[in-house]
């Protein structure tokens, strides 16, 4: 079955997508097992972890489309990126209104408690729900299963968008104050790049949101018997979410080498100064 020339190019920018974030990936985790690595911290590792689970998401949908696994990693990555992000921009926040103290409020032991938090959120607000439908757990891995599998993906998408409406609030919320705090603190340059990095990381997910609501309720009025209405709102809301994930690690990958940088030239500075100390 030969592929129409948009199925050809959302396929083409998936696989350019998973690339990035493969190799992406790669660099973050060298960066993070650097022994004076400028990147343990609270942001750098949710971040990373949301990619991971993107990845997982990008990779398997590339080997089969409407894979099980992938249908299954998808929904748990919908509930998860606005939470994610609501999570994000708080760090943002605490980072610039609280700069002096942010590392104790995102020690290693809270940053573990979130990462276990984001993991279990979609879990703790969705399985009641797909528990209680006959067709939950069976339309779940499989969309095409069945007929009311098409009712059971539209209730999901719903759920899933009002969940990230609700994250999204907060986040535009907690934004407009850090926006209100950045011109009354010291907080450090790279404290504003990350946030900046997490406002267009946001707009990119208000597209997604919207999208993602048009297709749950196609699912839910039988709509998505048209296919090729469906499969343009679909590709369109993934479209929004590659791109913000491709955005968000690339100007991770960048942040990233200049905090190394700037770790190096000050690692060199102090040791140029102790030589001549000593002398």
């Amino acid at each position: 079955m030969s592929l129409t020339r948009s199925e050809f190019v959302f396929d083409a920018f998936l696989y350019v997508c998973t690339t990035i974030e493969f190799v992406a990936l790669s660099y973050l985790f060298y960066a993070m097992c650097l022994r004076t690595s400028p990147i343990r911290q609270a942001y750098f590792v949710l971040s990373i972890l949301g990619d991971i689970i993107d990845f997982a998401a990008k990779l398997s949908g590339s080997i089969s489309f409407n894979g099980k696994f992938k249908n299954v990693v998808l929904w748990h990555d919908y509930f998860l990126f606005g939470m994610l992000g609501l999570v994000l921009t708080l760090n943002r926040y605490t980072a610039i209104a609280y700069w002096n103290k942010h590392h104790r409020f995102w020690s290693f032991r809270s940053t573990c408690a979130w990462c276990v938090f984001l993991l279990a959120y979609p879990v703790i607000v969705d399985v009641g729900f797909l528990a209680s439908d006959p067709n939950g757990f069976i339309c779940l891995p499989d969309p095409y299963i069945n007929k009311e599998c098409e009712k059971v993906y539209g209730r999901m998408g719903i759920r899933q968008c009002i969940s990230n409406v609700i994250t999204g609030i907060g986040s535009i919320t907690i934004s407009a104050m850090t926006i209100g705090k950045i011109r009354q603190t010291s907080a450090p340059q790279i404290a504003t790049k990350l946030f900046v990095q997490s406002c267009v990381s946001n707009a990119f997910f208000v597209v997604f949101t919207i999208s993602k609501g048009l297709v749950g309720i196609m699912w839910i009025q039988g709509l998505a018997a048209n296919l090729t209405l469906a499969n343009t709102v679909t590709e369109f809301a993934n479209l929004a979410n590659y791109t913000r994930q491709c955005v968000n690690i690339i100007w991770l990958v960048v942040i990233t080498r200049s905090l190394i940088r700037t770790s190096k030239q000050i690692a060199v500075a102090t040791t140029i100064t102790s030589l001549t100390t000593i002398k």
